[in-house]
């Protein structure tokens, strides 16, 4: 049988573990022999040795009491040993923080790397706490009470390991499991080629954790796929081979998927140029914007929540309905001016429920459509400029251009008065004001929703978004919780 590196990787760890146990097993024979270490003696032999309690019944009191200066102890320990000895402590956790962080490098997430070692320090923690136990109970039935109130002291200590242990383990064998079957051991290209294009440590750093954030919801993800191809029956296994390829091909950095979209619009429709893509913040209620001078997609990063946007300072002032069609009032708030604005009904009942069906989207999701809706408005402005020259552009700039002459290259030559045109020529003749009515029934805007709506009820973006939502409940990792975690449980079973 042929072991994997991971499956090789484990069996190490492993055998560590157990010399680890075997050590501590001796030290403890070493208390029931009479050759008392300086640890064992230090810790329990004091207070049980002699005195009126030596070999006297425990009380279920004393017992109870006993456990808990066991885990109390092992506590306090925990944290002198690191107060006491911070030279030696720094190096413990200089080298957990070391090879945690070199994990992602070869294709592993620190949420895996610390499962693996919360694993190990809990069957460490519980083998220690049966053998002990296993004393204790000797102990007490040969009348050897003294040791047995030493076994059920090192028993609370054990308890405490176990208690910053064994409550991660089902997480961290699901975590562990997962990645036996969808992880893989190899160098990561792609995160060193992120973190060399970096110029300072903090940008080294940030894309190390975008790196290991994806490394971890790539193995979720694909779990997420297979749990709803599961749920389909009645497809080939290479109809579902399509779709799955078509899912995992999403599985990427979440800065990434914008980009993403583009290329699969561009091999969809042959333009195969892409606008230039940027974060920025917007206001909460903004996914981002298509700029028309310089060609690009500006999408919201969110770092700035509170920005206002002007359509936040109108309110409606009146309202009525007539024929089918809305008939409102808006007044700035800032400003007292007044907008009269109409809209039919129909649009605005449409454009509410899209909106609700797209509050229930994950945020990549979002980040999907709003990328479709972004693309369009590009694609309208090329069309204009087609149609009317470069010149119905304001403040284009060279970059912008550029890119539009080679979109245009490749786009089909856009016929008069088509529904395309209308919207394309819109852009400049159509009478703008700040109010959500005039927003909503601008036709370059009703154009770029449609981009939206032609793939929001697609069977297979349903199920895009629900591995998003999956992923997202499963996938929260950190590398700082992680190692701290590590770092805990490490210093504790070694005292």
């Amino acid at each position: 049988m042929i072991l994997s590196k991971f499956e090789i990787y484990q069996l190490i760890i492993t055998a560590n573990m157990i010399e680890a146990v075997q050590n501590n097993f001796q030290n403890t024979n070493n208390i029931r022999t009479g050759k008392y270490n300086t640890y064992s003696e230090k810790y329990y032999f004091k207070p049980y040795s002699s005195g009126s309690k030596a070999n006297e019944i425990i009380t279920l009191k004393e017992g109870i009491h006993i456990l808990g200066k066991g885990i109390s102890g092992q506590c306090r320990d925990t944290i002198n040993s690191i107060i006491k000895n911070p030279v030696k402590t720094l190096i413990g956790i200089m080298g957990i923080t070391v090879g945690m962080t070199l994990l992602p490098f070869i294709g592993v997430s620190t949420a895996v790397g610390g499962s693996v070692l919360a694993l190990g320090f809990a069957a460490i923690a519980t083998g220690k706490a049966v053998y002990h136990a296993v004393e204790f109970s000797k102990s007490y039935k040969d009348g050897a009470c003294d040791i047995a109130r030493n076994n059920l002291e090192q028993i609370g200590r054990d308890s405490f390991d176990i208690a910053i242990s064994a409550p991660f383990v089902p997480k961290a064998l699901s975590v562990t499991k997962k990645f036996v079957k969808y992880g893989k051991i190899q160098i990561n290209k792609d995160l060193f080629g992120r973190i060399s294009k970096e110029k300072s440590l903090t940008g080294m750093y940030g894309a190390l954790m975008e790196g290991d954030t994806y490394l971890y919801r790539h193995i979720n993800f694909q779990k997420a796929v297979d749990r709803e191809l599961a749920m389909i029956s009645d497809m080939t296994d290479a109809e579902k081979l399509k779709i799955k390829n078509e899912l995992i091909s999403f599985s990427v950095p979440e800065k990434d998927i914008p980009m993403q979209v583009l290329i699969k619009m561009g091999k969809k429709d042959g333009v195969t140029t892409l606008p230039d893509i940027g974060y920025t913040s917007m206001s909460k209620n903004t996914q981002g914007y298509a700029s028309q001078s310089n060609c690009s997609i500006m999408l919201n990063d969110f770092k700035r929540p509170y920005i206002k946007d002007t359509i936040d300072n109108l309110v409606m002032v009146q309202k009525r309905v007539e024929n089918g069609v809305i008939r409102a009032k808006f007044r700035d708030i800032k400003t007292g001016q007044i907008y009269d604005e109409t809209i039919d009904i129909t649009l605005l009942n449409e454009y509410n429920s899209r909106c609700e069906s797209y509050k229930r989207l994950s945020p990549q999701a979002k980040r999907i459509l709003t990328t479709l809706h972004e693309r369009e408005h590009i694609m309208q402005f090329a069309r204009l400029i087609q149609l009317k020259g470069f010149g119905i552009m304001r403040n284009l700039t060279a970059r912008g251009k550029e890119l539009y002459k080679e979109i245009i290259s490749q786009m089909p030559a856009v016929e008069s008065a088509s529904r395309e045109a209308i919207e394309a020529e819109s852009l400049a003749s159509f009478n703008m004001n700040p109010t959500i009515f005039n927003y909503i029934k601008r036709p370059f805007e009703i154009g770029a929703r449609r981009a939206e709506y032609s793939v929001i009820d697609n069977s297979i973006f349903k199920k895009l978004n629900t591995i998003f939502e999956y992923t997202n409940k499963y996938a929260k990792s950190s590398i700082e919780k992680t190692i701290f975690m590590t770092d805990a449980r490490y210093e504790s079973v070694k005292n």
